[in-house]
């Protein structure tokens, strides 16, 4: 889930940087962030589906045995 957020957060701050605050990014860096992104949501679907279905085994901290 971490890397997913990060990817879409990258994308995101791009594009406000571009069209919201106007900065000059260069089209190709938009490009590469889309592919990431959607190299990243694509590597992970397995996972998405498995939170949205609730499924997804639950991370612990600590003693494993408790």
């Amino acid at each position: 889930l971490g890397s997913i957020l990060a990817a879409a957060t990258l994308l995101i701050i791009l594009l406000i940087q571009k069209y919201v605050l106007l900065d000059y990014i260069p089209n190709i860096l938009l490009y590469v962030a889309i592919v990431i992104v959607a190299l990243i949501w694509i590597a992970h679907r397995g996972n998405i589906k498995r939170l949205v279905k609730g499924e997804e085994p639950k991370f612990k901290f600590g003693n494993p045995e408790l």
